[in-house]
């Protein structure tokens, strides 16, 4: 009996996160949105006034990942740290470090669950991100992470 309770909680959490359009997430996406189990990573999303204005969303996104030591006794700031250029055109980020010599968009999962839509109804927006900064622009994915936004 417990096991059926739990089945049907899992299948009323779940619904399928829908890819908002460039223009609802214009308004939603800029800011501060920090990861949601451990509160270490932090995403802050900016628009730009340099980049032509074009349909897709696109801007700077700084990831703060905290600092720790260099094991030379220096506090830097942690692998992944950095600044970012990314655009995203429907269920995808690409991003870039633009700290990097090479420039190439890799593409990451990027969804926007909307509050109150679906069976699950949350009261802050989430983001589900493609880990892009745990490693290296260049390595796949290797899981995706949940963000909530901070007021």
């Amino acid at each position: 009996m417990r096991y059926v309770l739990y089945l049907l909680l899992l299948l009323t959490a779940c619904h399928r996160a829908e890819v908002a359009p460039a223009t609802e997430l214009r308004n939603i996406l800029w800011g501060r949105w920090i990861e949601s189990s451990a509160r270490r990573d932090t995403l802050i999303f900016r628009q730009s006034n340099s980049i032509p204005a074009s349909t897709r969303l696109e801007g700077y996104v700084t990831v703060n990942r905290g600092r720790a030591d260099n094991g030379y006794g220096q506090i830097t700031p942690r692998l992944g740290s950095g600044i970012y250029q990314f655009y995203v055109e429907g269920n995808k980020i690409y991003v870039y470090n633009m700290l990097s010599s090479m420039f190439q968009f890799a593409p990451y999962t990027f969804l926007y669950n909307d509050p109150g839509k679906g069976l699950a109804s949350s009261l802050t927006p989430a983001l589900s991100v493609g880990n892009f900064f745990e490693l290296n622009v260049r390595v796949p994915e290797t899981g995706v992470k949940t963000f909530v936004q901070l007021p």
